[in-house]
């Protein structure tokens, strides 16, 4: 019997066969390798970020405070140990800043994003210098939340003039 496929031409033509689906397979391995792996680093990059949120509106919170009491200190010259309880309006929002001992005056400010800052403003004279201290701490949640373990503080603490150093 004669045969329409002689052996060794159909053999000698087979020997690079299978090299194109080896290249393809070989490819294909590099390239889901590389987007698994950009992936994974995107996956843990959104996870630190989602992280630092309430860090930056923690810190936007005490910021806001520091501006007000400064607003208030030089503008009006408020917080004066005669003059207690200050009378201030922060945000578009009356507030009452309560005398807490003999020198210090304390208010929280809710802000529309939900956030809360409570500050204390310090009053001393040290010789003839009038010193301020005024020390803002802000939460990323509102000052009538009851708290829970997610909450966020950042603080911020200013003194003027340079040369005074008041303790808190």
């Amino acid at each position: 019997m004669k045969s329409y496929f002689p052996r060794k031409k159909y053999i000698a033509n087979f020997k690079n066969a299978g090299i194109t689906l080896l290249l393809s397979v070989v490819m294909t391995t590099i390239a889901l390798s590389i987007g698994l792996g950009v992936s994974s680093i995107l996956f843990r990059e959104k996870q630190i970020v989602r992280g630092l949120l309430p860090s930056f509106i923690a810190f936007a919170a005490a910021d806001a405070g520091t501006e007000c009491a400064l607003y208030w200190r030089h503008f009006d010259d408020e917080f004066k140990i005669a003059d207690a309880p200050a009378s201030i309006n922060c945000n578009s929002l009356p507030l009452s800043a309560a005398l807490i001992n003999s020198n210090t005056f304390k208010f929280s400010l809710d802000l529309s994003n939900g956030s809360c800052a409570t500050v204390f403003v310090k009053r001393q004279t040290v010789g003839s210098v009038d010193c301020t201290r005024i020390e803002s701490r802000g939460t990323n949640e509102s000052c009538t939340s009851p708290g829970s373990a997610n909450i966020v503080e950042r603080a911020l603490v200013i003194q003027s003039p340079d040369t005074c150093t008041l303790t808190p």
